[in-house]
């Protein structure tokens, strides 16, 4: 009896150390619609994939595009089922702290949670980047939302030539609660999506045309 089970963890053993050398975590294409192309791969310990998009977008500055991710007010404009954006706290101009939180059909509950976001741009290529991560314990739970705490997303736009731009967008996110990981991963791709696009729009709003910013550097045209 003794020899069987130890055969059977063995076998256990060695089925989950197989699987685990196996596993493929690079970026596989699984979609392109409308100009975006769309990536997944595994992540290791955990059921939820991330997620990575890229585009060719237009616009009518970096400028334009850094005070739009910093106008908290306008995220329900474009930022897909946000519901309501605070900012909680300013460290820099560059640096904040906000709470956001995200309007889930029915019977699922909203969910929130508060990121923290930096964002600077790469001298030698131009590239302007936005980086959000979890900012767990800032603020107390609320009954009637299930918070976020697994969260980290990364904006890249950078300038090619007059007025148009490459974006590369990756995410990560664990909605909590119980929706199931198979459902996530079957919609993973649907808000972020609308998100790009509702970004491009918003972002050629005519109030952030002369907007500028000592730590961004535009594309020269020749």
């Amino acid at each position: 009896m003794k020899k069987k089970i130890s055969a059977l963890i063995f076998a256990a053993f060695c089925l989950f150390s197989f699987s685990s050398i196996h596993t493929d975590y690079s970026w596989k294409l699984v979609k392109s619609k409308e100009g975006i192309k769309v990536y997944t791969r595994n992540i290791k310990g955990k059921d939820i994939k991330a997620l990575q998009m890229k585009s060719e977008i237009t616009g009518q500055s970096l400028s334009s595009f850094v005070a739009l991710f910093q106008d908290l007010d306008s995220y329900k404009k474009w930022v897909y089922s946000s519901d309501e954006t605070k900012l909680l706290k300013r460290y820099s101009q560059s640096e904040i702290l906000y709470y956001i939180r995200s309007d889930f059909p029915w019977p699922l509950s909203d969910r929130d949670f508060v990121v923290h976001n930096k964002i600077w741009q790469d001298p030698n290529t131009l590239s302007f980047y936005s980086q959000s991560d979890i900012f767990n314990g800032y603020l107390d739970e609320k009954d009637d939302c299930v918070r976020v705490k697994d969260f980290t997303a990364t904006w890249i736009i950078t300038p090619t030539t007059n007025g148009k731009y490459k974006l590369h967008y990756t995410f990560e996110s664990d909605p909590g609660g119980d929706v199931p990981s198979w459902l996530v991963n079957a919609f993973l791709d649907v808000g972020p999506f609308k998100t790009i696009k509702g970004m491009e729009k918003a972002a050629k709003d005519k109030k952030y045309k002369y907007k500028r910013y000592s730590f961004i550097k535009e594309l020269e045209i020749e």
